[in-house]
């Protein structure tokens, strides 16, 4: 775009525009963002890169990984750009690892503990549980309303 610079801060994994800055230059913000995601695309490390457009438009959550990335998106608060790191990477610290950070399966498989006699079957479950699945469970053993904008669904499986 022929211009120094056009974002705001970085707070990775997010990245924020300088909205007045594209705006003096008569800029589309979604051409911005899509010129962005192709040149980090391009750097060691960087797996996907997702923009406000696509998660704006819910267009990211055509893929398990967009799924992720849109529920961990916040149109308020999240920044412009939101950067996935290639699996074992980790942001600004020149090594590999794990950090929960991440939507890899290596990060997001957590036990996840349940207990109450009177609600929980007893056991151990190998199923898959999303945090979004954890209020409407909740929601389900009290017996009251799903919370506004609720995603998940309830974990049955663990139930009496």
């Amino acid at each position: 775009f022929g211009v120094d610079k056009l974002v705001r801060t970085s707070l990775l994994p997010e990245v924020y525009l300088d909205y007045a800055a594209i705006e003096r230059r008569g800029l589309a913000r979604a051409d911005v963002e899509n010129a962005a995601a192709r040149y980090l695309l391009t750097q060691p490390g960087i797996a996907q890169v997702f923009t406000r457009t696509q998660l704006e438009q819910g267009v990211a959550a055509q893929s398990r990984l967009g799924t992720l990335m849109q529920r961990a998106w916040n149109r308020t608060l999240s920044g412009d750009l939101l950067v996935v790191t290639t699996p074992y990477t980790i942001f600004g610290s020149g090594t590999s690892g794990a950090s929960h950070g991440t939507p890899w399966q290596y990060d997001t498989s957590v036990p996840l503990l349940m207990m109450g006699r009177r609600w929980i079957r007893p056991g151990v479950q190998a199923g898959y549980a999303e945090v979004v699945d954890i209020a409407p469970t909740l929601a389900d053993i009290l017996h009251v309303r799903r919370p506004a904008g609720a995603e998940g669904r309830v974990l049955t499986e663990v139930l009496r």
